[in-house]
């Protein structure tokens, strides 16, 4: 996040933007520095829909009977300080960045939390289907909100996966000096599993340049070797797309038999490459794995930080 932050403001900057915008960038470079897990979104100081800071979090497979909360705290009131509202708008985005469900918007004192949720069944019709689904929390000042999102069983209550917010991942100007790659774990598949790595376009805002995400989307076995399907997608301001990768081909290919086995289990790395653009490229990744029986995601995770 530190690596966005920075870039989008020395961009503004050596475009020649006008004072209230490379003032706007250096508010939001602040906020975006201070994000921690969960994510702390900061906006500039009007409470104008047109000034509020950007979507913090990627898609999220959901099933039939299980929902998608957002969770939106105000902080407490520190010494010293006088207690102000954490305001916020709460939505979701299906794949092709359209509205699915209601809206909401919160307003919150010190100490009080809120929670939106959408329920998968509005969306799916039978067992086993599913669907890619994505939180949208815009917070307004004069604090900032603390936002989490997380599924949840509708029958049992039970929540089942915790959602982190996704870091943007940006490439390297031509006069840039290009940081470490950030990068995904290791991520573990079994018989009946898939691989699923998501790509969004980082969505348009008032705030930031109405950047395309071009780039290239593969996996990598435990020797860093290719396997499976790989793709280079270009895509608008907003725009998703997701690469599977079926637990079968990586099973056979690592074992010594012909055809995957109940038990077995393979070690995969999704991997994401920002391709060189003439234009800003900025992109939100992550990726789960999830069960074709059920359709329900067992893991969810989001490239490392690059340092």
């Amino acid at each position: 996040m530190k690596r966005f932050s920075i870039q989008v403001l020395v961009r503004l900057c050596s475009a020649g933007k006008n004072s209230y915008r490379v003032a706007l960038a250096t508010v939001l470079t602040v906020a975006m520095v201070q994000q921690t897990s969960p994510v702390v979104a900061l906006a500039q100081t009007s409470a104008s829909p047109a000034l509020a800071a950007p979507p913090n979090f990627s898609l999220v497979g959901l099933a039939l009977n299980e929902s998608l909360r957002i969770n939106v705290v105000a902080p407490a009131a520190q010494p010293g300080f006088p207690p102000s509202p954490c305001s916020a708008a709460l939505s979701f985005l299906d794949a092709n960045g359209n509205s699915v469900g209601a809206n909401s918007s919160v307003n919150l004192n010190p100490g009080q939390s809120a929670s939106f949720d959408l329920n998968a069944n509005a969306l799916l019709q039978r067992f086993g289907q599913r669907v890619e689904v994505r939180p949208i929390a815009v917070t307004y000042p004069p604090n900032p909100c603390i936002v989490s999102s997380e599924v949840f069983d509708n029958f049992t209550a039970f929540t089942t996966l915790v959602v982190p917010g996704t870091p943007v991942l940006v490439a390297p100007g031509p006069t840039e000096v290009p940081p470490g790659p950030s990068e995904f774990a290791m991520q573990g598949l079994a018989l009946g599993q898939v691989l699923r790595l998501n790509i969004v376009a980082y969505p348009l805002n008032p705030a930031y340049p109405p950047d395309p995400c071009l780039a290239s989307l593969g996996f990598a076995d435990r020797n860093g070797n290719a396997v499976g399907p790989a793709t280079t997608l270009s895509l608008n301001p907003g725009q998703s797309a997701s690469l599977d990768l079926n637990s079968s081909v990586v099973i056979t290919s690592l074992g010594s038999s012909s055809f995957a086995l109940f038990g077995q289990h393979a070690e995969v790395r999704p991997v994401v490459t920002l391709l060189p653009t003439a234009t800003a490229n900025a992109c939100q990744a992550s990726a789960e794995v999830f069960d074709t029986f059920t359709g329900r995601t067992w893991s969810y995770v989001t490239p490392g930080p690059a340092e």
